[in-house]
C-alpha cells in the first residue's frame, strides 16, 4: 500500500520516465523468469502473485509483420462487408420510401399510424378541455 501511496503523490511521469519505467520491470521480470525461487512454498495470495507474474509477462512472443498484415486484412474484409451491407440497407430503404411515395392510396401501415397521431391528438385534446373546465383562470394564463 505504501508503494500506491508513493505513486500518488509523485508528479506525473514523461513519456521517456514511463517508458523508463516499463523496461526496468520487463527486465526485473525477465530475471525472476530465468531464475526463479521455488524452493520455498507460498505464503500469501500476493507471495503467489508476485512471484508467478513475472511468467505471465514474458509468456507470449511479439507480433511480426506478417501477424499485422493477417489482421490488417481481416479488418478490411469485415470492414468492406459490413460498409456494403449498410449501403445495401440504406438504398433498399430508399426504394421503399420512393415506392411509398408513388402509391397513389397510403399503405396499411401509414393510416394505422394517421390514426395512432390522430387518437393521440384527440386525446391531449380532450386533456386540455377538462383542464380549462376545471380552473379556466389557469389555462388562459399559459
Amino acid at each position: 500500500m505504501a508503494l500506491l501511496q508513493s505513486f500518488e503523490t509523485e508528479e506525473p511521469l514523461t513519456q521517456a520516465m514511463r517508458r523508463h519505467r516499463i523496461q526496468l520491470q520487463l527486465c526485473s521480470d525477465h530475471k525472476a523468469v530465468l531464475s526463479p525461487q521455488s524452493q520455498c512454498p507460498f505464503v500469501t495470495l500476493e507471495d503467489a502473485v508476485r512471484h508467478l507474474l513475472p511468467f505471465h509477462t514474458c509468456a507470449g512472443r511479439l507480433p511480426s509483420q506478417r501477424d499485422f498484415s493477417s489482421v490488417d486484412e481481416q479488418f478490411e474484409a469485415a470492414s468492406v462487408f459490413l460498409f456494403n451491407r449498410t449501403k445495401d440497407m440504406q438504398n433498399k430503404y430508399r426504394q421503399l420510401l420512393l415506392a411509398e411515395a408513388q402509391q397513389e392510396s397510403p399503405s396499411a401501415e401509414m393510416v394505422m399510424l394517421e390514426r395512432l397521431f390522430l387518437q393521440s391528438e384527440r386525446f391531449a385534446l380532450g386533456e386540455e378541455r377538462r383542464k380549462a373546465r376545471r380552473d379556466p383562470g389557469d389555462s388562459l394564463q399559459s
